[in-house]
């Protein structure tokens, strides 16, 4: 397997990621989704539905809300798309070794000229025992 790898790195192309097994997707539901819902609902003032899945490409796992463009206020007719999504994040595996799972979370929108971007929000560990989130919104540099 490492040597297709190396030999598809050294042609230039993108490496081929397996699909998680369902052992992987099953780690999905050892976080508590719906505590982080409201963790970022309280932080942002509206309330966040989370989708989660493993990304093909890495491995990791990711996650994003629904769409809230038509929450966007004076901002809405420059925005194309507006979402909070997951920044950084750990794959199956790493959570599993670590017995936590990290993200890091921000606004993640698309501009109606063209364009995206992100704005920071919290960074978040799910502790798998203790079956908790530790959340710590991004501090203001003013």
């Amino acid at each position: 397997m490492r040597k297709l790898l190396d030999e598809t790195l050294e042609k230039g192309m993108e490496p081929i990621v397996e699909a998680p097994d369902g052992d992987e997707q099953d780690v999905l539901k050892q976080i508590d989704w719906v505590a982080l819902e409201k963790l970022i609902s309280d932080q942002v003032g509206v309330a966040i539905k989370i989708v989660s899945e493993i990304d093909n490409v890495g491995g990791y796992i990711k996650w994003k809300s629904q769409e809230l463009v038509d929450e966007a206020g004076v901002l809405k007719a420059g925005l194309k798309t507006l979402r909070i999504a997951v920044f950084n994040s750990l794959t199956p595996s790493e959570m599993q070794q670590k017995g936590y799972y990290w993200c890091t979370g921000h606004y993640a929108f698309t501009l109606a000229s063209g364009g995206s971007n992100g704005i920071s929000l919290f960074t978040a560990w799910y502790q798998l025992e203790q079956k908790k989130w530790d959340y710590k919104k991004e501090e203001s540099s003013d």
